[in-house]
């Protein structure tokens, strides 16, 4: 069995050139006989324009005939149209194509004959912009090029920085303890260290992968870490409708950081002082929520999110969290944080601040200006392949099976897509969607 009987899109990946790509794929298509009237019915413009133009015609047609072979040259063809030039023409095209790759029923001896993941690397470092005003090669020429002479296309490697690290809370500005506090006492001069940003491409590359619908609010987030430097974000709301992943977004940012994250319910927030703390006069005094972010993780930059910051109480009377965060929002007044509970000074300055909301229309206008809103919207349904598929792989994770991952069918999926459609596009739904379609599989399975 060769490759391109798998899947015609990893077919394309061994083309060396663009012409060679679609003189191959228009012959699989006529082969397919999936009733494409455009091949020979209207010549291909010229230029790119031309080609797009045609491209996206086929891919048009090729949609509306609804069948797997079909479906699987539609991808094919869309990855004609994509360009090095422009990477933001590889975001919806090359989630699917690693999806399948990974998925590919090959042998490894095979794999790597076919140095297929040599090339997909090629593909991904065009999607983060590698080769923009450097490169007028297509992609597939880039990539046989890095088979050809592997490591040509790799960023030299860096020095790896000596570990950096803050005193959070020094001596000197620090009352002392009161004994429910005593756990505080080893961060008193404690060089804390900072988490620092590594392998970023890959970070994006699996993001993208994992919310293909989000790739603009990736992106926006990621715009300001630096590679071999401390890992820190301008304060960040993550705005979106009920249930399309931007909580775990910020999980998943956190884990391939390896920066721990610190969930605040903003919901159920009715005051100030579950963030902010109370002061050391009371009986049971609390730090805030950034001082103990900092106390569990033992380093000097975790994330703080707040969830739903829109829901919490803006009654004024005991304080709002709404207030409470202002302390925290500039690096300038951060950096120098009365706790009130440890009647020290604390520099938080590196802590990440990040918050969801379905809407910012109830936030005070100083909120608001002190966060930069970043809009997530929902998942389309073309991105449920590959929604699907993580839904399966989590779940194969929390069953302790990782090496194993089942498959959907193209009948499931669309039972899944019928079913998903009607909840309004919801990631929290389609895990119990796609849940339910593998237990009614397995239920029938074991009739027979």
């Amino acid at each position: 069995m060769t490759i391109a009987d798998l899947h015609p899109a990893l077919g394309m990946m061994l083309c060396k050139r663009w012409d060679e790509a679609l003189a191959w794929l228009v012959e699989r298509t006529s082969e397919a006989k999936c009733g494409i009237t455009l091949l020979k019915a209207q010549p291909m413009g010229t230029g790119k324009e031309g080609a797009r133009a045609f491209i996206a015609r086929v891919v048009e047609d090729l949609v509306a005939n609804k069948t797997i072979v079909s479906r699987q040259l539609a991808l094919a063809w869309r990855m004609l149209s994509l360009d090095p030039s422009y990477p933001d023409t590889f975001r919806t095209v090359l989630p699917q194509l690693q999806l399948e790759l990974n998925q590919c029923d090959l042998h490894e001896d095979i794999r790597r004959e076919l140095r297929l993941h040599d090339r997909m690397d090629t593909w991904w470092q065009a999607a983060a912009g590698n080769f923009v005003g450097t490169e007028p090669r297509s992609v597939f020429a880039l990539a046989e090029a890095n088979i050809v002479n592997p490591g040509q296309f790799e960023d030299p490697p860096l020095h790896e920085p000596e570990a950096a690290g803050i005193v959070v809370m020094p001596k000197a500005k620090s009352a002392k303890l009161k004994e429910d506090h005593s756990s505080f006492e080893d961060m008193i001069d404690a060089n804390l260290p900072l988490v620092v940003a590594h392998d970023l491409a890959n970070v994006r590359r699996m993001l993208l992968l994992e919310y293909p619908y989000a790739a603009t609010a990736i992106d926006l987030v990621l715009r300001e870490l630096r590679e071999g430097e401390p890992a820190h974000l301008k304060p960040i709301i993550l705005l979106g409708p009920p249930g399309n992943g931007k909580s775990r977004l910020v999980r998943r940012l956190g884990d391939l950081l390896q920066l721990p994250v610190y969930r605040f319910d903003g919901g159920s927030s009715c005051d100030g002082v579950g963030f902010g703390g109370t002061p050391r006069g009371w009986s049971e005094s609390t730090p805030s929520a950034p001082a103990r972010a900092v106390k569990q993780f033992a380093i000097a930059n975790p994330v703080c999110l707040v969830d739903e910051i829109e829901k919490a109480s803006s009654n004024p009377r005991s304080g709002s969290l709404w207030s409470a965060l202002l302390a925290h929002l500039e690096r300038e007044t951060a950096a120098r944080f009365r706790d009130a509970a440890l009647d020290a000074e604390l520099d938080l300055s590196w802590v990440t601040h990040v918050a969801t909301a379905n809407s910012v229309d109830p936030l005070p206008a100083e909120l608001r200006d002190r966060y930069c809103i970043i809009r997530v919207p929902a998942p389309r349904l073309a991105d449920l392949p590959a929604l699907a598929a993580n839904v399966l792989r989590e779940r194969a994770v929390e069953a302790g099976e990782e090496g194993f991952v089942q498959a959907l069918a193209n009948d499931e999926l669309d039972v899944i897509a019928a079913a998903w459609k009607q909840t309004g596009f919801s990631l929290r739904k389609l895990q119990k969607i796609v849940v339910s379609v593998i237990e009614t599989r397995d239920a029938m399975a074991m009739r027979h």
